[in-house]
């Protein structure tokens, strides 16, 4: 399987970007730049509305593509981009991610910019490039919240793909042959692999809830659509036979029933001009959900384009290419077909991706082989599981009281957790947490946030000086409450076991000295410190910590004496202290180790 680097670029205001390279490690160097929306903006809303219009000559695509691309990267951002593409792509020969991350609710119309156009500008002689469909570059629109698990496909099991068509009487018919057929194709070839459930017509809400009964993978929905509101998709009302019109929190709610992995939706040919306007904006609602992929339609296309994405999507997607790399290849599949770059057909498909990695669906042999070589973590990587007695729980209010300020480090590690918590994208489910009779007492002062971000800042600054009546610190006790939530091994557990291991390095814990039990029979964690920074230079410990299955850069500390007690913190809390123990008198057997055990 490919390995990817990631470029991802944070819209965060009309001025400002921050741009972050992610490396094979897990590294991450970020850059600022500036967002020219001032510049760019008014350009780029005009030729965007003559594309929902179905009005764009082949050079303003081209031409919309590269104002795309200069609002977006400025030139220290492109300079960064340019010179990760160098390594990853012709160095390394490596795939690059390059992953857009745009609150919709505060730039909601810079959201709405076709960003699958994005191309390569020409006056900068540097050859001809379309970020949406070039083989070696992977295109997605990142969502910030906790990703989901990977879906495995038990030995034999099949992907499950519904389509659904709902076609109203008072709106016209929908035209979804041409897909039926190519995706029946599909079927004969990759029989083995894909499965079709029977095809719903008349799609009523009855029978939307009935088809996700059976648990499809994949949920591919053709129909009509209104740009109102967030968006509107017509049902067909089981009655009379006309639209039933749901808006897209509505339409959301229907997956309660069934949390499919991927939701395509695809307005029919022929429909309302605004109608693919209106499946994006229901998309990016779905994506809430918890969806974890959802791929939407964002100008309208014909059958024939929408078919010839689809298949090559599904055919990927079932031979376990990541989901952002499949879509990549449908939108590539549409650029070589007849219309090629002259139309708008090839950036019409938006990707919504929530999964590290774009790893939606394994196969149980994958699973079992990443298994027999490590048990996989949530970021994908295995991790190490020899010699561990049992996965503990993590208890923050036990170990940890905050008094004062919080160190840089652990904010801005506190931050980056919390921000990828679902609980804090909107005021009303962060206060549901807080239902909790643990922190119950907070609820009626909870300050209110008008995004992600405000959310986070204003619950650690909240939180983090108060203490309920048995002196338990309120932010410990909430970030109990999160983790409680989060299953073991879940990649989001392991940032709050990571923030853990560095509260322990940096605050200290209540009762240092070890009164857990099991951490290595009473080890003195201050002396065994000591013991490493006597016996293990900087290269000879990173030795060990490889040894041990644990990334160097991850142990929190900056400089060989503090990684080391970081290290020393974290083992004890996984109660392998003694395992550490012994592998220090494995690569150092003339050390004082007799002392700990």
């Amino acid at each position: 399987m490919a390995e990817y680097y990631t470029f991802r670029v944070r819209i965060a205001n009309r001025n400002r970007v921050v741009a972050e390279k992610l490396d094979l490690k897990g590294g991450v160097e970020e850059e600022v730049g500036k967002f020219r929306y001032d510049m760019y903006g008014t350009d780029i809303e005009a030729l965007s509305e003559k594309g929902r219009q179905g009005e764009l000559s082949a050079a303003e695509v081209k031409k919309l593509g590269e104002l795309l691309f200069q609002v977006l990267f400025d030139d220290v951002v492109r300079t960064r981009f340019k010179d990760l593409y160098e390594k990853a792509v012709h160095t390394e020969k490596k795939v690059l991610r390059l992953e857009l991350e745009i609150d919709e609710r505060e730039l909601a119309a810079v959201a709405a910019w076709p960003w699958e156009f994005l191309r390569l500008p020409s006056h900068l002689n540097e050859g001809t490039m379309w970020l949406g469909t070039t083989p070696n570059i992977v295109f997605s629109r990142y969502r910030v919240g906790r990703k989901p698990d990977s879906i495995i496909l038990a030995e034999g099991e099949k992907l499950r793909i519904a389509l659904v068509v709902a076609a109203p009487s008072d709106l016209g018919s929908v035209e979804y042959e041409k897909v039926k057929f190519v995706l029946d194709k599909l079927m004969e070839a990759e029989g083995g692999t894909i499965e079709f459930l029977p095809v719903v017509l008349s799609a009523t809400p009855k029978k939307i809830d009935d088809i996700l009964r059976q648990e499809p993978h994949i949920f591919h929905f053709i129909g009509h659509g209104q740009a109102k509101d967030e968006g509107k998709i017509a049902l067909v009302d089981d009655l009379f036979g006309g639209a039933m019109w749901y808006g897209a929190e509505r339409f959301s709610e229907l997956f309660n029933r069934h949390r499919p992995g991927v939701v395509m939706l695809q307005a029919c040919e022929g429909g309302q001009l605004d109608a693919s306007k209106a499946f994006v904006g229901v998309a990016s609602r779905i994506v809430q959900q918890q969806i974890p992929v959802v791929v939407a339609m964002q100008y309208e296309v014909s059958n024939s384009t929408a078919a010839r994405f689809a298949v090559n999507f599904y055919e990927h997607l079932a031979q376990g290419q990541p989901v952002d790399k499949a879509a990549q290849e449908g939108r590539r599949a549409i650029a070589l077909g007849p219309k090629g770059y002259d139309s708008i057909d090839f950036g019409t498909p938006v990707l919504f991706m929530r999964v590290d990695n774009g790893q939606l669906f394994r196969f149980e042999q994958d699973n079992k082989e990443q298994w027999d070589n490590g048990q996989s973590g949530g970021n994908g990587e295995p991790m190490v599981v020899s010699d561990v007695e049992e996965l503990v729980p993590i208890r923050f209010a036990e170990r940890f009281q905050l008094k004062g300020g919080i160190p840089g480090g652990i904010m801005r590690l506190l931050r980056g957790v919390l921000m990828k918590y679902p609980a804090f994208e909107s005021n009303h489910s962060l206060r549901q947490v807080f239902d909790d009779s643990r922190i119950k007492m907070w609820q009626a002062s909870l300050p209110e946030g008008r995004n992600v971000g405000e959310r986070v800042d204003g619950v650690i600054s909240f939180l983090h000086n108060r203490e309920n009546s048995v002196g338990a610190n309120g932010l410990m006790l909430f970030l109990d409450i999160l983790v409680e939530r989060v299953p073991v091994g879940d990649g989001l557990y392991q940032e709050f076991e990571g923030l853990a291991a560095a509260l322990a390095a940096e605050v200290g814990e209540k009762n240092v000295g070890g009164q857990r039990g099991g951490d290595g029979g009473g080890i003195n964690k201050t002396a065994l410190v000591e013991e490493l920074a006597r016996n293990f230079s900087d290269e000879d410990f990173r030795d060990l910590c490889f040894d041990l299955g644990i990334e160097y850069a991850d142990i929190p500390g900056a400089g060989r004496r503090a990684k080391m007690r970081g290290l020393v913190m974290q083992m004890g809390y996984d109660k392998k202290l003694e395992l550490l123990v012994r592998k220090c008198r494995e690569m150092k057997p003339r050390g004082g180790w007799d002392d700990f055990g």
